[in-house]
């Protein structure tokens, strides 16, 4: 029994780490951003006053394949975004 709660245990800590690791968040100029398993990059934050942005298709080296639900919800001056 104690084994097998060992295994368990081992397991959890191991999911737990490789979670963290796939949630790092990586910060590029005004961008904050995840990336994918496959290497693509998700946008998570846009810090900055500027009204008109437009999207960077890459982002240190990594091709940005999206936007998160609250990446400009702190950009109270923004009125236009370009995406490519």
């Amino acid at each position: 029994m104690r084994r097998i709660f060992a295994i368990l245990l081992a397991f959890i800590a191991l999911a737990s780490l490789t979670a963290l690791a796939e949630n790092e968040v990586y910060k590029s100029g005004n961008y904050s951003y995840t990336l994918n398993p496959d290497g693509t990059a998700i946008i998570t934050k846009y810090t900055s006053e500027e009204s008109k942005i437009s999207i960077p298709s890459v982002l240190d080296g990594h091709t940005v394949s999206g936007i998160g639900d609250d990446a400009f919800s702190s950009c109270t001056s923004l009125t236009d975004v370009q995406i490519p």
